[in-house]
């Protein structure tokens, strides 16, 4: 007769994945957490879109946005999504690197904070800026639509790591679309 064990808690259960050729292993975030940060995740990027709706508002208006005012809501609600949107996709079985949405998410919200900063920076006329704050709405929207649709399927990274554990004859269990 074996020992007995304690149940196996999220916390303490350590989850090992293949990314392109080493051995990472990561330890599961509690659920509990992992809703915190979920919910963190979902709120910066409601708070992101709101400021920018209100800044297109502001800017079509011919008002003067005080830069440092409009930097620092960008900075923190970009800070805050980008963070806790790492943490989650490291944590998850979804990877950094494992899927194409999650690399365009990346992409998008890096691109999106440079073109806020830039437009919040005083070298653009009134115009450039109502049009910068307009694609920066766009695609905020599109970054939403791409975290719901979860296209395009796995990267390179995705299906080396497939082939690797379809090899080794491990069982596989579903994420999204894809097994990995």
């Amino acid at each position: 007769m074996s020992a007995w064990q304690p149940p196996c808690r999220a916390a303490t259960v350590l989850q090992a994945m293949h990314d392109s050729a080493r051995l990472i292993v990561r330890a599961a975030l509690p659920r509990g957490l992992r809703m915190a940060l979920l919910t963190a995740h979902i709120t910066a990027v409601a708070l992101w879109l709101g400021m920018d709706t209100a800044l297109i508002a502001i800017t079509a208006a011919h008002a003067a946005i005080p830069a440092p005012l409009g930097a620092a809501a960008l900075t923190s609600s970009a800070a805050t999504t980008l963070g806790t949107g790492f943490v989650l996709a490291a944590h998850r079985p979804w990877g950094l690197r494992r899927h194409h949405w999650i690399v365009a998410k990346v992409r998008i919200s890096a691109v999106v904070t440079a073109a806020g900063l830039t437009s919040l920076s005083g070298v653009l006329d009134a115009l450039s800026v109502l049009a910068a704050r307009v694609c920066v709405l766009i695609a905020l929207i599109a970054a939403i639509a791409v975290s719901v649709t979860k296209p395009w399927g796995l990267t390179q990274v995705g299906r080396a790591a497939l082939a690797k554990r379809s090899a080794s004859g491990a069982g596989q269990r579903k994420i999204g679309r894809a097994h990995v």
